[in-house]
């Protein structure tokens, strides 16, 4: 539906925010080794995964303001030398607005990761359902690239917020099928 100029604006805000959920996505990296031997410990992962929330939510609130406060300098550094056809007012916002809309993709990153090392996979049905969601709404409301990135972030908290209390209001259940124990008898460990 976008020319494609649009398309690379929209790519320009994308590779920003891209760059936000590099802090998270190693926190999720290290959270799931860590979480599965607490698991199999019997000992109380949350505080982990707690940790990992605060700190992964500074790090990308950080860097929407960074994108709120300092928009113009930003796109200048990206499309430097570029020929904008977009009205830049409109890039600015968009910039904006996408800072803040890549927030609960990082942070649901961290719930996925966790809930696969407790070994709890029913939630991957609500991620799918969220998945459909998105595509239906973008199908039906795409006709501008600030809707687009409002879906989203929409779509994103949706599914953050769900993920969030599927996983704490399951805190004192283990995972479905495997107990920890069973992994590392399986693995030979």
């Amino acid at each position: 539906h976008f020319d494609p100029a649009v398309a690379g604006y929209y790519s320009t805000c994308a590779l920003i925010g891209k760059a936000f959920l590099f802090p998270p996505a190693a926190f999720a990296a290290a959270l799931f080794p860590k979480v599965s031997e607490l698991h199999a410990a019997g000992k109380d992962p949350f505080p982990l995964l707690n940790k990992s929330l605060l700190i992964s939510t500074a790090a990308l609130i950080a860097g929407a303001v960074f994108c709120t406060a300092v928009p113009r300098l930003i796109l200048d550094v990206l499309l430097h030398g570029k020929e904008i056809t977009y009205p830049y007012a409109d890039l600015v916002t968009l910039m904006r607005v996408f800072g803040w809309m890549v927030i609960p993709y990082g942070l649901l990153n961290l719930i996925v990761y966790f809930n696969l090392a407790m070994h709890r996979n029913a939630f991957l049905y609500m991620l799918v359902g969220g998945g459909v969601l998105l595509i239906a709404l973008l199908t039906m409301f795409h006709d501008t690239l600030l809707k687009v990135i409002t879906i989203f972030g929409g779509v994103g908290y949706g599914l953050f917020l769900a993920s969030c209390l599927v996983t704490y209001m399951k805190k004192g259940e283990n995972g479905e099928g495997v107990s920890g124990q069973d992994i590392y008898c399986d693995a030979g460990v």
